[in-house]
């Protein structure tokens, strides 16, 4: 039922911060912050069993797919060739990277650098 898919570009992986590390506070690692994926029909039907049954699973899958730093600007094809609505790239931050975002079919792009944090 969505209309626009909004790509987030600004966080390939995600920030190692010191004081994150010091207090253990990843949670990610516990499903915590995880249930847009975890209820996505297409997340789901990339695992053995439901999250419900072998959550763990399901967040190794949530880590393996999340911080993904691989992709690069020919990847937007394989969007643009499966998704019908309007591509907007969230994370641009220079006007040549606005520039290749259009040449890439791209409808729109969102200024951001993730509020700094990452």
């Amino acid at each position: 039922g969505y209309s626009v898919l909004v790509v987030t570009l600004d966080t390939p992986l995600l920030a190692w911060r010191p004081r994150d590390l010091d207090q253990a506070y990843l949670p990610f690692v516990h499903g915590v912050g995880t249930a847009n994926y975890f209820t996505d029909p297409a997340f789901r039907a990339g695992l053995a069993k439901p999250v419900h049954e072998d959550p763990n699973a399901a967040v190794l899958h949530f880590l393996g797919l999340f911080g993904d730093a691989g992709h690069t600007w020919p990847d937007l094809a394989f969007l643009r060739a499966h998704w019908d609505g309007p591509i907007v790239l969230k994370g641009v931050l220079h006007p040549d990277d606005a520039r290749l975002a259009a040449d890439a079919g791209m409808d729109g792009v969102v200024v951001s650098n993730h509020g700094g944090r990452q």
